[in-house]
């Protein structure tokens, strides 16, 4: 099996960092691979200075001392696997009767209108006269973070998006006080569409 992998930048210790960088980040289990030996090779000093020549492995055998692995990964998958088999140690045996609550929305009225907020305002002043008007308020704006919290932090992305959008209507209606709301996490905003 073979894998090419290409990296330029403007200078030769510019193209390496980056090459250095991907080759960081693969990950490959199961087999044997040299991406150790190429890590050693694109950060020697002799290599970063372009004054390698054909004798350049042969006379550095060190490029051939590789650090172990410590596959975390792995690691993880085959815990998970474990216990998903097998069940976790710390609990001896399921309860069978246990019965979990199913999740309700809250009623809201659908028919009522979506009312004011901070949005319209922006939209109606544009950024620059809204960005005024806002420093020259006393009011303490809240920012209601509970969403984020509940899509990263709390709950580690175990809620999605389509449980928030299911709630945000009913939400925004009944909470039209709020300046603004942050609803996805930050670290896991890139791959939310995977949840809903």
């Amino acid at each position: 099996m073979l894998v090419k992998v290409t990296a330029r930048g403007r200078t030769l210790s510019g193209a390496a960092s980056r090459l250095h960088r991907t080759l960081r980040e693969f990950r490959i289990r199961g087999v044997k691979t040299n991406i150790g030996f190429l890590e050693n090779v694109i950060t020697h000093d002799t290599f970063r200075k372009g004054n390698c020549t054909v004798a350049f492995i042969e006379k550095h055998p060190e490029l051939f001392n590789l650090s172990a692995i410590r596959d975390r990964a792995s690691k993880t998958l085959m815990y998970l696997a474990d216990v998903t088999v097998n069940g976790h140690p710390d609990v001896k045996s399921p309860d069978p009767d246990k019965k979990f609550r199913t999740p309700k929305v809250p009623y809201f009225d659908a028919l009522q209108p979506m009312p004011e907020g901070s949005r319209n305002k922006l939209q109606q002043m544009g950024r620059e006269a809204f960005t005024q008007w806002l420093r020259n308020e006393q009011p303490v704006y809240i920012t209601d973070t509970t969403y984020r919290d509940a899509h990263q932090s709390l709950l580690a992305t175990r809620v999605r998006t389509k449980d928030i959008m299911a709630v945000a209507e009913g939400y925004a209606k009944s909470n039209p006080q709020l300046f603004s709301m942050e609803v996805w996490g930050g670290a896991t905003f890139d791959v939310s569409m995977l949840f809903a």
